[in-house]
């Protein structure tokens, strides 16, 4: 009897045992079920997806949002296939020709048939003869066709100087792409919780979200559309400058004479300046001059006078 009762007793201890840490393990992994009906379904309505970032939906259950950058997420593409290098190129050439105004008809004709077009032009025409003409464009050309308009551009003088710089843009590329991705999955969980019924207060908080994750896709699609077209499109900066045309030719017997009429005239004009310069001197000292003058015409007078005495 007392066997029975000590195994009732152990067994009923294990049970009770075993259904004290049941329900403990089961309280830490589903705490709703301690909420009432209302509360568990005011909870589930407006619980915020992982997505979202935190601090919207206020007492409800919350998870930051992680915007992972490209260089964590790996550069290949959406399956597994690394893109290539995104590279924005450009170039200067500076030419010696003959005549501006053709050249710069035979650079726009280039630039044209490469598939691109010319940006600016300057030409500055030179009002001292010594300084030559001189004209400044810049042209933008399709990149597959980059290297072709520099080579013919080449052609159409002489080269003083050529440069070539190229800036990878590739990790910013597929950075600024993840980006975007995380906020417009960010923006389509947002939208999904403003169709659900909820406080005003938490609808306003919701739309202030909405909207600044708007603000955020709209300039980071903006740089992303910036950095796509200086891949696209490479800038040409060219520099057209007109060569020094020298004619020496045996000067004529008028053209001597000339020259020598010249020389005399320009001759007369400085003596003449010299002359009149000496005259202004002595009109500027005269006064000390006739006082200088008076002196030695007294101190004459005082000695003929005591000559004349003795």
């Amino acid at each position: 009897m007392m066997r029975r009762i000590t195994l009732s007793v152990t067994v009923g201890a294990v049970v009770a045992v075993f259904l004290w840490a049941f329900g403990t393990a089961l309280l830490r992994t589903s705490p709703q079920i301690m909420m009432s009906s209302p509360e568990r379904v005011m909870m589930q309505r407006f619980e915020m997806p992982k997505s979202v970032a935190p601090g919207y939906a206020g007492r409800a259950a919350q998870a930051p949002l992680e915007v992972q950058p490209a260089s964590v997420q790996s550069a290949a593409g959406k399956n597994g296939v690394v893109p290539a290098l995104q590279l924005a190129r450009a170039g200067q050439i500076d030419l010696l020709v003959g005549d501006i105004d053709r050249a710069t008809d035979a650079v726009s004709s280039i630039v044209r048939r490469e598939g691109g077009d010319v940006l600016s032009l300057h030409a500055q025409r030179a009002a001292d003869p010594s300084n030559h003409p001189m004209a400044q464009m810049q042209a933008r050309v399709p990149a597959s066709n980059f290297d072709a308009t520099l080579s013919a551009l080449e052609q159409s003088g002489k080269v003083r100087s050529h440069s070539i710089q190229a800036e990878d843009l590739s990790a910013q590329i597929v950075d600024a792409a993840a980006r975007l991705r995380n906020l417009r999955r960010t923006e389509s969980d947002i939208l999904r919780i403003m169709d659900r019924s909820g406080s005003v207060a938490q609808v306003l908080e919701a739309e202030n979200q909405l909207s600044s994750v708007r603000e955020q896709i709209e300039t980071l699609d903006a740089e992303a559309k910036q950095m796509h077209a200086r891949v696209a499109y490479s800038t040409i900066r060219i520099t057209l400058e007109a060569e020094a045309i020298s004619n020496p030719t045996e000067p004529s017997t008028l053209s001597q004479l000339g020259n020598a009429w010249r020389s005399a005239l320009h001759g007369v004009g400085q003596f003449t300046v010299g002359v009149v310069a000496v005259a202004l001197w002595v009109a500027a000292f005269l006064p000390y001059l006739l006082l200088l003058a008076a002196i030695l015409w007294g101190v004459r007078a005082r000695r003929a006078a005591r000559g004349a005495a003795s």
